[in-house]
């Protein structure tokens, strides 16, 4: 049951990254084919028009920056999350890796959804560390620093996720979540 509800949370991620990043191929292909109907369709001199196309170029290039930038942080949240939930052989280095960029990047760094994936990866981290050391081989310090990171990245995510949206009601996303995660971190 507790894959159940993970396996349905990662299935509606992708689906908001799509959405984003169609919204945002959009917006280019209108600002490519308004800035194209004003250059083909002025009656301008030649010197007019390629003043025109470089600003036109310039726009362009600018857009598709923003395209590919607000689509690489969102999809390292992605990414990060399941890298630490894989269930053959989880990547917890590049989980964090990629979970790092994005709690530092402006579009990811105040979504509670950013902060609870980044507690998510670490406390994964720290549940395989615990199982390693019940057999000998683990690292009890390095567990603890997870389950640290894990609780502090938590307790961020939580404060996010009371914050009212724009319609001025809180509707918390991850406060159960989080709450049990925080007692199974309490319990090692």
């Amino acid at each position: 049951s507790g894959n159940a509800s993970i396996q349905n949370f990662n299935n509606k991620t992708p689906k908001k990254m799509n959405l984003a990043l169609i919204f945002r191929i959009v917006a280019a292909v209108i600002i490519i084919c308004v800035g194209s109907f004003f250059i083909f369709n002025s009656n301008n001199k030649q010197l007019l028009n390629k003043l025109i196309m470089k600003k036109l170029f310039l726009v362009v290039a600018l857009a598709l920056a923003v395209v590919a930038t607000g689509f690489a942080q969102k999809a390292n949240v992605s990414k990060a999350k399941n890298k630490a939930l894989a269930v053959e052989a989880p990547d917890f280095q590049g989980a964090k890796d990629a979970i790092e960029e994005a709690l530092v990047n402006d579009e990811t760094k105040d979504l509670a959804n950013t902060w609870y994936v980044a507690g998510l990866v670490y406390e994964k981290a720290a549940d395989a560390e615990f199982i390693l050391t019940q057999t000998g081989s683990g690292n009890t310090i390095k567990m603890g620093e997870d389950a640290l990171k894990a609780y502090t990245y938590y307790l961020k995510a939580n404060e996010l996720d009371q914050l009212p949206d724009a319609k001025g009601k809180v509707k918390p996303k991850f406060t159960k979540k989080i709450a049990a995660s925080m007692l199974n971190i309490y319990n090692k």
